[in-house]
């Protein structure tokens, strides 16, 4: 495997506004804006699912919906359900 070397066009800020946060550092771009977020897994796992949930459910609200009986029914209908 072959890597390439890139320029730095970000960097990582240690120390982000509000207060020091250990395991969560910024990535920023060349204005100090900051784009990304590293978050140590070990530490914030919990955290991350959480985000992860929430951004899953967010993407998924408007998929159509089926009530709970209509879903029984069909698994029914399909032996997967018994009762």
């Amino acid at each position: 495997m072959r890597f390439h070397a890139v320029e730095a066009r970000f960097s990582i800020d240690k120390a982000p506004s509000g207060g020091n946060m250990r395991g969560i550092d910024f990535v920023t771009n060349k204005q100090g804006q900051k784009t990304a977020v590293l978050i140590d897994l070990k530490r914030h796992g919990q955290l991350w699912e959480d985000f992860y949930d929430t951004v899953v459910a967010k993407n998924r609200s408007t998929e159509p919906r089926e009530s709970l009986d209509t879903v029984k029914a069909r698994l029914r209908r399909l032996g997967k359900l018994r009762g």
